[in-house]
């Protein structure tokens, strides 16, 4: 009997999208799979689109309701999981014809219940590029795949292609009160419980790359709520070596979003103020590190103090305590980006 596979996706005024979406999922090689659409209150086109899909293919079932954000969507759908694993795509994103084939051997060969690939950035023109050339597979210790949610090596600050089994993560939800920074902190509860995970350096979901992203917008609050996920990691976490990175993590999240706030000019005071407060707390319960990049190896450390050097404090600092123009003149003068 064949392994059956739920996919979740989340839609939100995804009519441009989806279709391509729901393609690249119905075409899998592995066909046995649970197809959950939830669409979130969309405002165009997407509900015709996906019912015209699911007359078509009777393995997608869609649900709506109100818009009630992206982790209040996967949470429905992940009430009504029948597969023996699940995955999440977004639904301008795409996945490879075998993917899901993929991570099944993948799982079959290792044993292990989650599986984290690789994935392809896909600019709006269309044109491809992979994250990662030359990487290899491997296994993943716990504090090994807790740094890299602070550095991103191995795609893992994402919900998205992975595959999780629903026997073991099947019970743990998103917070639905976090709009930015949910996917990590989901990503980081699955990991505490597994301990260990395996990568597959293959990019088999292909990743839209949004105008919405940090260095192109303007912020407001909503992205306060990523530094929220940040802290309930910190107040959750244990060893002292990854608190301590998570806060580091969280204090450098801050001052880049203040530096963007400014050079994008955004309009939301009550955030900027926020961030501000923040990092001015932070910079009391710093530690100048000797090396350019920071070093949490906890050799002699106290890891009650957040590692930074001095050339980023002195960032830090201006960003929060300097008014915007002279931040801004600074970053010209510096070309820093964001």
């Amino acid at each position: 009997m064949s392994t059956t596979v739920s996919v979740i996706i989340p839609a939100y005024n995804a009519g441009k999208h989806i279709e391509e979406c729901l393609a690249s999922v119905c075409g899998q090689s592995h066909r046995e799979l649970q197809i959950l659409v939830h669409d979130d209150g969309s405002k165009d086109d997407t509900a015709e689109k996906l019912k015209a899909f699911a007359e078509k293919d009777s393995r997608i079932e869609v649900s709506g309701g109100e818009n009630g954000g992206v982790s209040k969507a996967r949470n429905i759908c992940m009430e009504k999981i029948r597969g023996e694993y699940f995955v999440f795509l977004d639904s301008d994103d795409t996945l490879a014809a075998d993917a899901i084939e993929k991570l099944l051997e993948t799982r079959a060969e290792t044993g292990m219940s989650l599986i984290a690939a690789d994935r392809a950035l896909v600019s709006e023109d269309g044109r491809v590029r992979e994250r990662r050339p030359g990487a290899v597979r491997e296994k993943l210790d716990e504090k090994k795949a807790l740094r890299d949610l602070c550095s991103g090596r191995y795609c893992l600050q994402s919900a998205c292609h992975k595959l999780f089994s629903t026997g073991v993560f099947g019970d743990i939800r998103f917070d639905e009160d976090i709009s930015n920074g949910e996917d990590r902190l989901f990503v980081y509860r699955c990991i505490k419980r597994c301990r260990e995970l395996y990568y597959l350096p293959l990019p088999l979901w292909q990743v839209r790359e949004r105008g919405d992203s940090v260095s192109r917008s303007p912020l407001n609050s909503r992205w306060m709520t990523m530094l929220t996920a940040m802290d309930r990691m910190t107040d959750i976490e244990e060893d002292p070596e990854i608190k301590q990175r998570f806060r580091a993590s969280a204090l450098e999240l801050a001052v880049l979003y203040i530096a963007a706030y400014i050079s994008r000019r955004s309009s939301d005071p009550d955030f900027l103020r926020a961030l501000r407060q923040r990092v001015r707390h932070d910079l009391k319960n710093c530690r100048i590190t000797g090396a350019k990049n920071r070093s949490t190896d906890g050799n002699g450390s106290d890891h009650k103090l957040i590692p930074i050097s001095r050339h980023d404090r002195s960032w830090a600092f201006i960003c929060a305590y300097f008014p915007a123009p002279l931040i801004a003149l600074y970053q010209r003068l510096r070309g820093r980006k964001e």
